[in-house]
């Protein structure tokens, strides 16, 4: 998992970087979990990391 998120950082627009300290924050439901810093919803950061993830298995 970290080098799939380190994977999608390194290609990823700053404000769009994700941590693996907050993705084990939103897995666990620590916080609120339909909002980050940058209004993104919850939904979308899952959906955008798992996009990547998919894209990087695929290639």
């Amino acid at each position: 998992m970290t080098k799939m998120v380190d994977a999608y950082n390194a290609q990823a627009e700053p404000k769009k970087q994700v941590s693996i300290k907050d993705l084990e924050k939103y897995a666990r439901g620590a916080g609120n979990k339909n909002q980050r810093e940058d209004d993104e919803s919850y939904k979308d950061l899952c959906r955008r990391v798992s996009k990547y993830i998919d894209y990087v298995i695929e290639n």
